[in-house]
Formats: C-alpha cells, sequence, structure tokens
C-alpha cells in the first residue's frame, strides 16, 4: 500500500462540476430503488478519473502497488456506493451491526474523494462492498452525518498513518506492521485489510518475490565491495575509485526499487531494511 496524498491534487474542475450536477441529481431521486438506478445509469462517470488517480501513483494500484502486468485498474468506491455486505463469521471479527445494510452511501457516489484507483484483483475479487466499521463506532447513514465520525476497520491509502500499519516478509507476503501484543487493534486493521483487499493473492506474491530477489541480489553486490572498500587504506588508488563507482552505481539501483514510483517499491523497502548493515541507511534515501 502506499500513501496517496489528495490534498494538493484535484481533478480537472470541469469533471467536478459533472459530479457535482450528479451529487445533486441523485439527492433527488425519491426512494433508495431510483437512487440505485440512478447509480447504475451513469455508472461510466467515475472512470473518467482513472488517468487522473493513476497519475497520482505511475499508474500503480494504490492497494497493491501492482501495476497493470498483475492486474488492470478500477476506480473503486472506497465506502460502497449501493449496500454494504457484512463479514463472513469465520473472521471472527465482531464490526457495527449496521441499521440497514442494503443502503450504502449513495450520497457520496459522485464524490471523487472517495474514490481509490484499485486493481481488479483486490476490488473486484476480495473487496468488493465491504466496508466494516469498528463496533461501537458511529455509523453514517445519511448525507447529513459526519462520515469522519466513523472508524473504518479497512486501512486507507489516502492516509499516511493507516499506510504505516503493513509490512512485508522475504517470502513475498504482506504483514501486519504490529503484533496483537504491541497493539491489538492495528493488528486487526492489518489483518482484516491484507484478508479484505486479497494482498496474499498469489499473483501479487509471485511477482513481490522477483522485486525481493533483485534486492537481494544488488544488495549482496553492494555489501561484497564495500567489505572491499573498508579494507583499502589508499583512498586515492585507482582500484579505490574503480570500486566506490561500483559501490555507488550498486546504490543507485537500490535507491531506484525503493523510489515511490516504482513497482513494489514498500516490499524493496522492507527486504532492503531487513539487512542490517551499516551502508543502508547512509547511502538509500528512503522516504
Amino acid at each position: 500500500m502506499i500513501y496517496i496524498q489528495l490534498t494538493y491534487k484535484r481533478p480537472p474542475k470541469s469533471i467536478i462540476n459533472i459530479l457535482d450536477n450528479h451529487t445533486t441529481n441523485i439527492k433527488a431521486q425519491a426512494t433508495i430503488e431510483l437512487k440505485k438506478k440512478y447509480i447504475d445509469d451513469t455508472s461510466n462517470i467515475w472512470t473518467q478519473l482513472r488517468f487522473f488517480f493513476e497519475g497520482c501513483s505511475n499508474s500503480k494500484c494504490w492497494i497493491s502497488e501492482a501495476s497493470e502486468s498483475v492486474s488492470l485498474h478500477d476506480v473503486d468506491h472506497f465506502r460502497p456506493k449501493k449496500k454494504v455486505v457484512k463479514l463472513d463469521k469465520k473472521l471472527k471479527c465482531q464490526e457495527l451491526e449496521r441499521s440497514d445494510w442494503e443502503l450504502g452511501y449513495w450520497w457520496i457516489t459522485y464524490n471523487w474523494k472517495n474514490y481509490r484507483l484499485m486493481g481488479q484483483i483486490p476490488n473486484r475479487c476480495f473487496k468488493k462492498n465491504y466496508f466494516p466499521l469498528k463496533y461501537g463506532t458511529k455509523e453514517a447513514t445519511l448525507p447529513t452525518d459526519k462520515i469522519s465520525l466513523e472508524t473504518p476497520l479497512l486501512l486507507d491509502p489516502t492516509v499516511k498513518g493507516d499506510v504505516s500499519l503493513l509490512n512485508y516478509d522475504l517470502n513475498g507476503k504482506v504483514i501486519p506492521a504490529f503484533s496483537s501484543r504491541e497493539d491489538n487493534w492495528k493488528n486487526l486493521r492489518a489483518e482484516i485489510s491484507i484478508l479484505l483487499y486479497g494482498l496474499n493473492d498469489e499473483k501479487l506474491i509471485k511477482a513481490r518475490k522477483k522485486t525481493i530477489s533483485r534486492c537481494i541480489k544488488i544488495i549482496k553486490r553492494t555489501n561484497s565491495v564495500f567489505k572491499e572498500l573498508q579494507s583499502i587504506t589508499n583512498k586515492r588508488s585507482r582500484q579505490y575509485i574503480y570500486l566506490r563507482k561500483i559501490f555507488s552505481d550498486y546504490c543507485s539501483d537500490l535507491s531506484l526499487l525503493v523510489s515511490i514510483d516504482e513497482e513494489f517499491s514498500a516490499t524493496a523497502k522492507a527486504t532492503i531494511l531487513s539487512h542490517n548493515y551499516i551502508w543502508i541507511k547512509k547511502y538509500i534515501p528512503f522516504t
């Protein structure tokens, strides 16, 4: 998952105006059934923002960090527009019992701040219409209700603190950054999000493993060259200058892998930081 800061990024004014007009129109629909029909009839509207959202993440899924080589992209409604699906009891997670599961968040269907760029694997195969809320939290059911008072279980890529609740192991899997003993709530949110976003789908794990393998190869080569440099006393010798250039090139390769625009950069960062070499934090810039 990558942090997407939407504060200073806004879609074209012309599209926002169109979305605002649809918000006005859907509020004018007399019944929930008519509102849902209106949504179905205008389902091509939010897809117009796909290229804008891809520009916010260098065409990476905000949830999985995968490019379209792994999964084509959708513009997902973070809060489901027409209905919310209850969690499977097998998850053994207590969520808020909604007053009406068939209601959904229809009034923000055309609010661009509710959209998230997601690969079709995490969106269509896993998240679907799930949106669990913390048990005991407030629930928004009307346009006049404050959504900010809700406490979602799902992690949100537009919230910086949420992104830090996920980590990555060397087997290509996404894992919680906190154990249940360290912080039960943070662990629960991470565990539920990993499941509902399908972050450990086989295709994603396979793709992450390629990044991990590449990182480890470069790390080993870099560390080997670093050791040679440390053993050379004459810092002006040709050998030292030559090895210094190789070391710099390897560090540049690793820096590129952790660049926010690179596919699976969070996986690369976790892989590199799992190696306790003194040169890593000194020469590799982490954002």
